[in-house]
């Protein structure tokens, strides 16, 4: 969604669990000889916090001319409703992987970049650059949905994910946001994913859809 006007410029992920939901989660283990599943690739440069400053982690020679290296979102070694994102050099060697949980604090939105992520992990602290709007867009798309699957309920709360960060004031108390949305299942078996859509007003002539934030009227 994105609130628009005199609010703050910001766009938000909501996933919704598919329904009709069940309170069984099914876990099994996977075979380790299969390949891994792909969800989201694309380049990103990748920086490294040393303790004083950003440095580039990894060498020139592992990266291309632009200094980039490969990312990817694939599923978990083990469970196939966990995933786990992987930055990787022009040999394929990893520089940074990470399992991507509930918590919505080890991958976030970079407020002092433009096409930036904050990635913080028990080796340190990351910085992604996306290489342009829309990776950036979709690689935090990625992360609300790998959280999503994540959860080992059936039943979880709505993952609020900040895709771009705007100016003013945040919105709150008794505004109203003006927002375009779309929502969808999740396909049979796989958490996380984007199914069949079943409502959205991305395009004119659908008008957009005010939303008071005082009452807590969301789509569900």
């Amino acid at each position: 969604m994105k609130q628009q006007g005199p609010l703050n410029d910001r766009w938000i992920c909501l996933i919704a669990p598919q329904h009709p939901v069940t309170s069984t989660v099914v876990k099994f283990e996977k075979d380790p000889s299969a390949p891994p599943q792909l969800f989201f690739a694309c380049p990103c440069i990748a920086h490294k916090w040393t303790g004083d400053s950003w440095n580039l982690g990894y060498s020139e020679a592992a990266c291309a001319e632009d200094g980039s290296v490969g990312l990817a979102f694939l599923d978990s070694r083990t469970d196939r409703n966990a995933r786990r994102m992987l930055v990787y050099d022009k040999d394929k060697r990893p520089i940074l992987q990470v399992e991507i949980g509930v918590d919505c604090n080890d991958i976030k939105l970079d407020e002092e970049s433009e096409d930036g992520a904050l990635v913080s992990t028990a080796d340190g602290s990351w910085r992604l650059t996306l290489l342009g709007e829309e990776n950036r867009i979709r690689f935090l798309t990625q992360v609300a949905l790998a959280r999503a699957a994540a959860w080992s309920s059936a039943y979880h709360p709505p993952i609020i994910q900040e895709l771009t960060l705007g100016e003013g004031d945040p919105a709150g108390g008794s505004d109203v946001a003006t927002v375009r949305f779309q929502g969808w299942l999740e396909e049979a078996g796989r958490r996380g994913s984007q199914g069949v859509s079943f409502d959205a007003n991305l395009q004119p002539p659908e008008p957009p859809m005010e939303v008071s934030l005082s009452d807590a009227r969301w789509i569900r």
